[in-house]
């Protein structure tokens, strides 16, 4: 599980962004680019099911409860790990009035770390003797 609270500069935070260690915001000549954790983790081998959801709105928390929900099934099923990355909100880390969060998300965070399934293998089947 990786999280970040506080409003500090983490490793996802992308360009231009705003955070309480960083005040002009996050530049690449200084800090290199966002690390898209649920891009890298997709290219593993044991890593069946991978998504990122967002919970800035109702739609969002729907397909991010699901995104779960079938990570939790692909455990149980035994075929490798699951990961899913939320991308949540923090209007006081941003320097952003409550309201505007949830637009800020989706333009600003959303648009770097792509919400979506970016990995859904099938368990595989295994077949005996005749079957």
């Amino acid at each position: 599980m990786f999280g970040e609270s506080g409003g500090h500069m983490a490793a996802t935070t992308v360009l231009g962004q705003r955070t309480k260690t960083r005040l002009a915001g996050r530049n690449s000549a200084d800090y290199g680019y966002p690390i898209l954790l649920s891009n890298l983790v997709a290219q593993l081998d044991g890593a069946p099911c991978v998504a990122r959801g967002a919970v800035n709105n109702a739609g969002n928390v729907a397909r991010t409860k699901g995104m779960l929900r079938r990570a939790f099934e692909t455990q149980l099923d035994g075929a490798g790990f699951s990961f899913v990355e939320i991308l949540t909100m923090c209007p006081t880390g941003w320097f952003i009035e409550t309201e505007k969060a949830p637009d800020y998300l989706e333009d600003n965070l959303a648009s770097v770390h792509v919400t979506g399934v970016l990995k859904d293998t099938p368990a595989p089947t295994t077949q005996g003797p005749g079957k």
